[in-house]
């Protein structure tokens, strides 16, 4: 009887084991069935994204600047150490330059592998090892190279110019590839579920040809940049900046760059603050004239010295008697400038700067800096002289400098542009008509003409240049920026005969034509005087291939 009771007791626990069993299996397989096939097909399944290629730029003649070009990269995958050594030695016999990880045995075997060798994979037929493809960017021309920027690693993550400021232009759609993986994560097959799509190219405002050359002129001097302006449309024709590096060797020659004293890796246009010497006599005589100072008629004594308190500032040579505002322009007497300075409230004046576009934030390129000027409630007379010829605390970079000078000579608030917009100059002419001027059309025609003199009087400060580059038809305004005081033996001396770390900036905002401005030329070269001769010569060519 105990027996027959312990057999009942046993057969009904098995039965309850049972049948929670079958409960717990019904669970999982009936009504969580979808939830854990679910999870069993995220173990079995791995997606990896698939970077697109970026969008390509063309200049505004549609000419290829940078693109892309496929490249595959050579994986392995596996977790067994020796089943690795086995196919790592297998691939060496054929590639002997395959990378080798001892502790980790899924990686990059061979970056960029050739056409022979990805053949070679395919016939080999290793389930563990497979190419993946991809695409490096090639950048056609050099001269563009500040402009560009460039992929600065090979996962793509950094990159500075043009791509990374348009970055959302040139990024395209992420793909998605599906891979099938056992339980030891060892891939078994692949297969693209969402391909990578492209953007379509961008295309900038930059004139090829018109870069080649400006590149190929601010390579004679040591460190300069250039920069060219439609005055109708403000696109940016020219953005160039010396020295610039090879965007296509960038992470190879690294160590050489951030060594290099020159500083190849700045884009001297957006990034570099110079102070912009007698160019600065510009605004400050249309400051002059808007505010009622002075007009065409008004003169001073140019002796060559101005004293002030103990101190005498100098101008670079004696002018003579009667120096009117033509003469102070094309002659760039800073005696005329010193006196007026005296009448000058430096706040309004700043104020009035900020108006042409300095310290505005421009937003065209990548790392763009602000000018700088240290403000102050109370300014002494000293830094009022400094200031309106353009030494002292006052910097601003070439691109704000352009912006002033193309708000200037289309006495318009004109904005500049990097990307090339085919009704641009149309939306131009037609607000034309019904935007109010900024300034007395009558006070720009007059320093029109002063410009224009510049270059075509005896006198000018460029005219030497001008007539040794075949006379374009063009105006503007040489500049002459000093980096350091100079000693009394350094007085008179020519420049190449200072240390080249002494020496003054050298700068010109040019115009072409002189009668009907289109196109703005801004160059500043670092420790030389070929401003205003590369200006020139750029403003002829310019002139022959329009």
């Amino acid at each position: 009887m105990e027996k027959n009771y312990k057999l009942k007791v046993f057969f009904i626990f098995h039965s309850l084991l049972i049948f929670c069993l079958f409960i717990r299996f019904f669970y999982v397989q009936v009504s969580k069935g979808k939830k854990y096939f679910d999870m069993s097909m995220k173990n079995f399944t791995v997606e990896r994204k698939i970077e697109p290629p970026r969008a390509i730029f063309c200049d505004r003649n549609n000419t290829i600047i940078a693109d892309n070009i496929h490249k595959f990269d050579l994986i392995i995958s596996t977790n067994k150490r020796k089943r690795y050594l086995e196919i790592t030695n297998k691939i060496k016999e054929f590639i002997p330059d395959i990378k080798i990880n001892k502790y980790n045995f899924s990686h990059i075997l061979k970056r960029n592998i050739n056409w022979e060798e990805l053949c070679l994979i395919e016939r080999l037929d290793i389930p563990e090892v497979y190419t993946k493809q991809d695409y490096k960017r090639v950048y056609i021309f050099k001269s563009v190279a500040n402009l560009i920027g460039n992929l600065v690693t090979e996962n793509r993550k950094l990159s500075s110019g043009l791509e990374s400021f348009l970055l959302n232009k040139i990024k395209g759609k992420e793909g998605i590839e599906q891979m099938k993986v056992n339980a030891f994560g060892e891939i078994l097959s692949r297969k693209a579920t969402l391909n990578p799509e492209q953007n379509p190219p961008v295309q900038l405002s930059i004139c090829m040809s018109m870069q080649n050359k400006a590149y190929e002129l601010i390579s004679e001097t040591r460190i300069g940049c250039v920069l060219v302006t439609d005055l109708k449309t403000g696109e940016i024709l020219v953005s160039a900046s010396h020295p610039s590096v090879d965007t296509n060797n960038f992470n190879q020659d690294w160590n050489d760059h951030i060594k290099n004293r020159d500083n190849p890796l700045l884009n001297r246009v957006s990034s570099g603050l110079y102070p912009i010497g007698s160019i600065m006599k510009i605004f400050a005589t249309l400051y002059l004239l808007e505010n009622n100072i002075v007009d065409e008629n008004t003169t001073v004594n140019c002796d060559g010295e101005f004293t002030l308190g103990n101190h005498t500032f100098k101008c670079w040579k004696s002018h003579g008697q009667n120096i009117n505002l033509q003469k102070a322009i094309s002659e760039s007497c800073d005696i005329y400038f010193y006196t007026m300075s005296k009448k000058v409230d430096l706040i309004d004046y700043l104020n009035f700067l900020r108006k042409l576009g300095f310290q505005s934030k421009i937003d065209v390129m990548h790392n763009e800096k602000k000018g700088f000027f240290i403000e102050k409630k109370r300014y002494y007379l000293y830094e009022k002289l400094l200031t309106l010829i353009g030494q002292g605390f006052f910097q601003c970079t070439p691109l704000e400098l352009t912006l002033m000078m193309n708000r200037f000579l289309s006495n318009s608030n004109l904005d500049l542009k990097i990307l090339k917009n085919e009704n641009s100059e149309m939306k131009f002419e037609n607000n034309d008509e019904n935007e109010k001027p900024l300034f007395s059309v009558k006070n720009i025609e007059m320093l029109g003409l002063a410009m224009k003199n510049v270059l075509q009087k005896s006198k000018g400060t460029a005219h030497y240049a001008w007539i040794i580059n075949k006379k374009p038809d063009m105006g503007g305004k040489t500049g002459t920026a000093q980096v350091c005081r100079l000693s009394k033996e350094e007085y008179g001396l020519s420049i190449h005969k200072k240390k080249w770390e002494r020496r003054e900036h050298s700068l010109f905002c040019g115009y072409l034509p002189s009668d009907n401005p289109r196109y703005c030329i801004t160059v500043v070269t670092e420790h030389d005087n070929l401003a205003k001769s590369i200006a020139i010569r750029l403003s002829k060519y310019i002139e022959s291939i329009l």
